[in-house]
């Protein structure tokens, strides 16, 4: 009964991972010549950096079990109010 839900919250999870990675990556490209220019200003030599690998690996699968849980939490309260007394 709860695989197909399951399996929607790890696709959800997943969705919102890849959305999170996109959105990290165009603020990347966009901020980083001026917080370089910055940084250079006060005669700094940050640059920014992306998550790299791990950092990626670690929201997709925290991404993807947050999903599961969450789906699997909410079927659990959906079957309990359902069941007959």
């Amino acid at each position: 009964m709860r695989r197909p839900f399951l399996y929607s919250g790890v696709w959800y999870g997943l969705l919102g991972a890849v959305l999170a990675w996109c959105l990290i990556q165009f603020s990347l490209l966009t901020l980083r010549e001026p917080v370089t220019e910055l940084a250079r200003l006060y005669r700094s030599d940050f640059e920014p950096s992306g998550l790299g690998l791990t950092g990626s690996l670690l929201l997709l699968l925290s991404s993807l079990l947050l999903g599961w849980l969450g789906a699997w939490l909410a079927v659990g309260h959906h079957l309990r109010e359902i069941e007959p007394s």
